[in-house]
């Protein structure tokens, strides 16, 4: 079952610049973390009953929202972690968010 508080607080897409270079032409949006309301990482637990974590989006222009699941994370020097990569779970959208 989805987690309801991140359904809840979905961030707004505006938040994001977006574009088609996507891998396979997916549309991909990119953010930087301290961009993003309330957001932390390593972000929330998507489901209830699972380890996989990420956050919701709200389409400014339709109100969908749309899960993001983290796929992986982007490595930075120093060994901080750089950004996270995410899909969302019908995968045919994907987010970049760097850790500014």
């Amino acid at each position: 079952m989805l987690n309801r508080y991140v359904i809840e607080n979905a961030i707004p897409s505006d938040r994001f610049t977006w574009s088609k270079d996507g891998a396979k032409d997916r549309p991909q949006g990119c953010a930087e973390v301290s961009d993003l309301p309330g957001l932390s990482a390593p972000f929330r637990r998507v489901f209830d009953d699972s380890c996989d974590y990420g956050f919701a989006i709200r389409s400014q222009r339709t109100g969908k929202v749309v899960v993001f699941t983290v796929v992986e994370e982007l490595d930075a020097v120093e060994g901080d972690v750089g950004g996270w990569y995410l899909r969302s779970l019908d995968g045919a959208v994907e987010v970049i968010v760097f850790n500014d």
